[in-house]
């Protein structure tokens, strides 16, 4: 069943519906979406614990996400013909630009990364340090080795 369809079985009012509506499309103070469909803040609260409100303000949400999707996918085909005109550009740094750009979606974002190795106990026994910690300390010492070697090619 389509969800749209749904709000119609929770027993909402006309106003609860449009509160629903307003609050899961956002951009509203809450305030200004009460005032909008006509009844107190303390109503619009009582309202908001709700199961049935709350389940269409869901629905809301969920059609929002939808719709953006939808609006998304019809401007795709259109962003793959402006990269595929930029790779055919007279300028180089924009043609490498629109590649890189293309590989990074298609491939993932390059990264570095150090490789950290860490030993679960610190000096005092067998207490496990928080592994955040560990890692800066393993990254300071990595990083004051390598400091070091600079220092002593010099």
């Amino acid at each position: 069943m389509d969800e749209l369809m749904k709000l119609n079985e929770l027993g909402l009012t006309e106003q609860q519906d449009e509160a629903a509506c307003l609050l899961a499309y956002g951009g509203m103070e809450k305030q200004m979406i009460a005032k909008a469909v006509g009844v107190s803040r303390t109503t619009l609260y009582k309202w908001e614990k709700k199961p049935e409100f709350i389940e269409a303000v869901d629905i809301y949400k969920r059609d929002k996400k939808n719709v953006s999707r939808s609006l998304m996918l019809g401007l795709l085909e259109e962003a793959v013909k402006v990269q595929a005109a930029l790779l055919k550009s007279e300028d180089e740094s924009i043609r490498l630009k629109a590649s890189d750009r293309i590989v990074q979606h298609v491939l993932g974002k390059p990264s570095s990364s150090i490789e950290l190795t860490t030993n679960l106990n610190n000096n005092e026994g067998s207490t496990p340090k928080d592994i955040l910690e560990m890692e800066d300390e393993e990254f300071e010492r990595k990083m004051l080795e390598e400091y070091e070697d600079v220092e002593s090619d010099d």
